[in-house]
């Protein structure tokens, strides 16, 4: 309606300046006569079409002809005979007219499609969740959406100096970025800075916000740089939630290092009394069940303890692999010492068949046997007793291959590729449930893969066993020899003087009982200040020392320790539950010789103990 009342009123104002253009040519008569009659209707055209486009501006030519020829053409005030050349006067207008008309129409539909195209752009920049501004080549905001309003200065931040103390970005090395180095200067550069760069932006009002802030360049047809387009999102939500994620995580984490710490604490005199017990070799065969009971479930704790930590490493990649070239044939012997007895306890045949020759690769020996320890655990925990437990090891394409095929509750086949998943046992599992937190699988599928290699698992259904196959690239120079067995008992020269500092009481009374009951000569202390003054009056051959103490930490007493005349000479163990790689950077730092992780058997205390000795004063 208003476009039609507005073309009516165009219509109008074409008629009123048609008859204005013929008074004023009747006035101007005696001074132009028979010059240019039609020329005062040409205002008239470009009156009628500004306003109302090509309808107006063809009614004004229209009425410009029928006025001009009945007017002002010879013969006058007549339409029917024209003379020759007034006819081509009036053919020239009229198509004068037409095209200026049509010209004019044709700008004022560019015109509106602008329009148009603008009110849709600024109806889409209106919706956008995230802010958008558009630069000049000067660096001036020409065109702002309405996210971006809170953060808009007249011109970009960089250049702006009120603004500028505003924007806070910081480069790789945690520095101060430079105003030249941020997206919208380096856009009108001809750059592209996408994915945005991170700001902490400071309002009039000195709140904080985080924002991630990205620019383009915009190029004119001769691929010059005429202003860049800068798009600002508002990440605050996001970045406060990834920090109290990344300080849950981090509680997270230290509630893990305690809790294993705090369980790893009580079980150090539990080994203890069990190996006193073996030692005193009671004749009782309760007794020795019993021993044996609580040696195997001390064990199991410890490998649940440990799992727990090697996850929290492996989420947030802490795990450090320490690769070298092994045989397959000593990480085999290394997995089957630790789960033999649990294959032996329920009577169950183990079928073991490994090449002659040794088919070595490059991988962390420990971490690759705790990948077969945990196959090899479930295969023996989820098949029955006396069934079979087969485990072979090859080469094959270049890879080195281990499989261990049971007997057991087996899977079906759609359960396959979630065994792996983090907490799963499977459907079959949980009617045959043997314990255990569902992150054996995965742990080790993780390990194989930190070290390039696969593991896979099949079945042909529940009830006919499994079969999990572990791979691993052939490294073809020579492997390094195995480490010693870790069962045996090599023995200290005795008696050596032994300073045991524990806070937990049991702990060191446990474990100074077994050391006097292989001949040496044990004091204890439970503080720092107390294992201070204990080395210097009992002057100990080595001293065994918890790290977690009262008053002082066992940090610092070793620390105050090597600081002393002679205390470069004394062998130093720390014992303690506190096991992450940080806890062990700070024990190498401090001086120790070495860090055992509680509980400790008595054969992997020998071993150190020795280790450090011979280190510390020579063989």
């Amino acid at each position: 309606m208003e476009r039609l009342q507005r073309r009516s009123w165009a219509y109008a104002v074409a008629a009123l300046a048609s008859v204005l253009a013929i008074v004023a040519r009747y006035s101007l008569s005696t001074i132009f006569g028979e010059v240019a009659p039609l020329i005062p209707f040409v205002p008239a055209i470009l009156i009628g079409a500004w306003l109302g486009g090509l309808g107006p501006g063809l009614f004004a030519t229209l009425i410009g002809t029928i006025a001009g020829t009945y007017f002002f053409l010879a013969p006058h005030f007549s339409l029917h005979a024209i003379a020759p050349h007034e006819a081509a006067r009036l053919v020239v207008f009229v198509t004068s007219g037409a095209i200026i008309s049509l010209l004019i129409e044709q700008m004022h539909r560019a015109r509106r499609r602008a329009e148009v195209s603008e009110a849709r752009l600024a109806a889409i920049l209106s919706e956008l969740p995230v802010g958008v501004g558009l630069l000049d080549r000067a660096g001036r905001f020409v065109l702002t959406n309405r996210l971006m309003e809170p953060f808009s200065v007249p011109r970009m931040p960089s250049t702006d100096p009120v603004a500028v103390r505003q924007w806070k970005a910081y480069d790789e090395h945690g520095g101060p970025l430079d105003p030249g180095m941020w997206p919208g200067a380096r856009a009108l550069r001809g750059e592209s800075v996408s994915p945005g760069i991170e700001f902490q932006y400071t309002n009039a009002e000195g709140e904080h916000t985080w924002a991630s802030v990205a620019a383009v360049p915009m190029r004119d047809e001769h691929g010059t740089v005429d202003g860049a387009v800068v798009v600002i999102q508002d990440i605050d939500r996001i970045k406060r939630a990834a920090e109290s994620l990344a300080e849950a995580d981090r509680r997270k984490d230290a509630f893990l290092a305690t809790l294993a710490h705090e369980l790893r604490n009580p079980l150090a005199p539990i080994r203890n009394a069990v190996e006193i017990l073996k030692r005193r070799g009671p004749s009782d065969a309760l007794v020795r069940n019993s021993t044996n009971v609580i040696d195997r479930q001390v064990d199991h704790l410890v490998r649940l303890v440990d799992d727990l930590l090697d996850v929290s490493r492996i989420t947030r990649n802490k795990l450090e692999l320490r690769p070298e070239p092994v045989a397959v044939q000593s990480v085999v012997e290394q997995a089957l010492e630790i789960v033999r007895p649990q294959i032996d306890r329920l009577r169950q045949r183990l079928v073991v068949s490994l090449p002659r020759e040794a088919v070595c690769v490059l991988a962390d020996p420990i971490r690759f046997a705790q990948a077969l320890t945990n196959i090899l655990s479930n295969a023996s925990r989820y098949s029955l007793p006396e069934t079979t437990i087969t485990l072979s090891a090859s080469e094959c394409d270049g890879h080195a291959v281990v499989a261990v095929a049971d007997e057991g509750i087996g899977f079906k086949r759609e359960e396959g590729p979630k065994l792996f998943d983090m907490f799963s046992q499977g459907a079959s599992s949980h009617l045959h449930s043997q314990g255990g937190l569902g992150i054996g699988l995965w742990l080790s599928r993780r390990l194989m893969e930190m070290q390039g290699g696969t593991i896979e698992a099949a079945s042909d259904g529940p009830g006919k066993g499994s079969r999990f196959t572990l791979g691993l690239p052939v490294y073809k120079e020579a492997a390094a020899p195995p480490p010693p067995a870790g069962g045996a008992d090599p023995g200290l020269a005795a008696p050596l003087r032994v300073l045991v500092v524990d806070d937990n009481v049991d702990g060191a009374s446990t474990l100074a009982e077994l050391l006097r009951s292989t001949g040496h000569r044990v004091e204890t202390a439970h503080d720092g200040a107390e294992a201070v003054e204990a080395t210097e009056r009992f002057a100990p051959d080595v001293m065994i020392l918890d790290i977690g103490l009262p008053q002082m930490s066992g940090y610092e007493v070793c620390r105050r320790i090597r600081a002393t005349a002679g205390g470069h000479r004394l062998p130093i163990v720390a014992m303690t539950g506190w096991g992450q790689d940080e806890d062990r950077r700070k024990s190498a730092e401090a001086g120790f010789d070495a860090h055992l992780v509680k509980p400790v058997d008595y054969g992997t205390l020998v071993r150190a103990v020795r280790q450090a000795m011979s280190a510390r004063r020579g063989p």
